[in-house]
């Protein structure tokens, strides 16, 4: 919600937390990073970038990688570092909903109550103080659902937010796919960034917005 895919820059040149473990990927990913990139087929530097930010009450985890023919992506391990893996274009969805453990839930109906996008922002926020406060206000916008609100409230949420950058025809196309996730069901945020609200939703229509919004093997 907040990313800005110059931040892969910063954590390749040096950020502790996604230097790979030494006993698994070598003394960092900067290097493995730049051999990676050469392997795409994609050509004065077409690609399409991808971001996956994944927030709980505990924690914040930024995936990102690089997209053309194959794909590369930096999985963040959190305080156990990142590995750096090659996905096949036809199985980025299956890997995006495995990073996000994107899971079968109780199907939602409905609209909820608009959003302030500060409040979706502090979900994905490096800062845990502000999370309570912005999970209770979200909590108000889901009162439409009890259930959702309840776990809001107690803790049982996971925020996931993928941006995706293509540009593999010489122009930029932006898109994102952001989703509340509890154990009572998924909410996807439509209307970001202008106007957010919440939308009762499942886990499988999450699945078919993955697949139509990340990268393909056509340009």
């Amino acid at each position: 919600m907040h990313t800005n895919f110059s931040t892969t820059a910063a954590r390749e040149s040096g950020a502790s937390h996604c230097d790979a473990s030494p006993g698994r990927r070598g003394p960092g990913t900067h290097a493995d990073v730049a051999g990676a990139l050469a392997r795409l087929d994609a050509g004065a530097d077409l690609h399409a970038q991808v971001a996956v930010e994944v927030g709980t009450p505990a924690s914040v985890l930024l995936h990102h990688g690089w997209v053309d023919h194959t794909g590369i992506l930096v999985v963040d391990r959190g305080a156990q570092g990142a590995d750096l893996i090659d996905v096949d274009v036809a199985f980025l969805p299956a890997t995006i909903a495995r990073l996000t453990r994107l899971q079968p839930r109780p199907r939602l109906e409905g609209r909820g109550g608009p959003v302030d996008r500060s409040v979706l922002d502090a979900l994905v926020s490096p800062s845990l103080s502000c999370r309570p406060s912005s999970a209770a206000a979200l909590a108000t916008a889901a009162v439409r659902w009890p259930d959702v609100a309840q776990c809001l409230t107690t803790g049982a949420w996971r925020m996931s937010v993928v941006d995706v950058a293509d540009s593999r025809t010489g122009s930029t196309q932006t898109e994102q796919l952001s989703w509340l996730d509890t154990p009572a069901g998924v909410l996807r945020v439509d209307g970001y960034p202008h106007a957010p609200v919440l939308a009762g939703t499942s886990a499988e229509c999450i699945w078919e917005a993955l697949v139509t919004t990340l990268p393909s093997c056509a340009r």
